[in-house]
C-alpha cells in the first residue's frame, strides 16, 4: 500500500518513477497494476520489458519499408514505437528491467525526462522520422520503471536522479507458515 500511495503521489506531482525491489517480490505486477489504475483502463497498457537489445526504435519508433506504394505514392511510413504512442496519448509506460538497458537508451531517455516544470507544451524530439521529427508530450504522460536493487548500480546516477525511486519490501520475508496460510 505504501509503494502504490508514493507512486500514485509521484505521478500527481508529474514524476517519473522506478520501483526497486529484490527478486520475486512481483514489482512487475504491482506496475501493470499501477499503470492500469492511473489510466483507468483494464486493458493491456504500454508496458515493455528491456533487456540489453532494446534499441531506441524499438522504444520510439522507426521508418518500415512498404510492400506496395501507399495512397501518397511512398515505399516507407513512420511506424511509432510504444513509447512514443504512450507520450501522445498521455498514459504510463512500464519499463520492466530498466537496468538492462545500452547508455545509448538512456541518454535518449534523459531527454525526455529533462522537460522544466512549466506551464508550456513540451516536445520529445523525435529525430528518426523525418515528417514529423518533435513529439507534443501530453501532460499526463509518466514513466514507470521496474529495477532490481542488486541491478541499480548498473545505471548511471545521472540518470537514476531524473526519477524518484521508490523501494519495494518483501513484507513476507519472515513470516511464518502460519500466518502466511492466515492471510491468504
Amino acid at each position: 500500500l505504501y509503494a502504490l500511495k508514493s507512486v500514485l503521489f509521484s505521478f500527481r506531482n508529474k514524476r517519473h518513477v522506478i520501483l526497486l525491489s529484490d527478486n520475486g517480490v512481483g514489482v512487475t505486477q504491482l506496475a501493470r497494476w499501477i499503470s492500469q489504475y492511473f489510466d483507468k483502463i483494464h486493458a493491456s497498457g504500454y508496458f515493455f520489458t528491456c533487456n540489453e537489445e532494446t534499441k531506441c526504435s524499438d522504444l520510439f519508433g522507426k521508418q518500415i519499408i512498404l510492400e506496395t506504394i501507399n495512397s501518397n505514392n511512398e515505399y516507407i511510413k513512420w511506424k511509432s514505437g510504444f513509447l512514443t504512442k504512450a507520450i501522445k496519448k498521455g498514459r504510463v509506460a512500464v519499463l520492466d528491467n530498466i537496468s538492462e538497458v545500452t547508455e545509448k537508451v538512456t541518454k535518449r531517455l534523459k531527454c525526455l525526462l529533462d522537460q522544466k516544470y512549466d506551464d508550456k507544451v513540451k516536445y520529445f524530439d523525435v529525430p528518426e522520422n523525418p515528417k514529423k521529427p518533435q513529439v507534443e508530450i501530453n501532460e499526463n504522460f509518466r514513466l514507470l520503471c521496474t529495477c532490481k536493487n542488486n541491478e541499480i548500480s548498473k545505471m548511471s546516477q545521472s540518470f537514476i536522479n531524473r526519477f524518484d525511486v521508490i523501494v519495494l519490501d518483501n513484507q513476507l520475508k519472515n513470516i511464518t507458515p502460519t500466518n502466511l496460510k492466515k492471510l491468504i
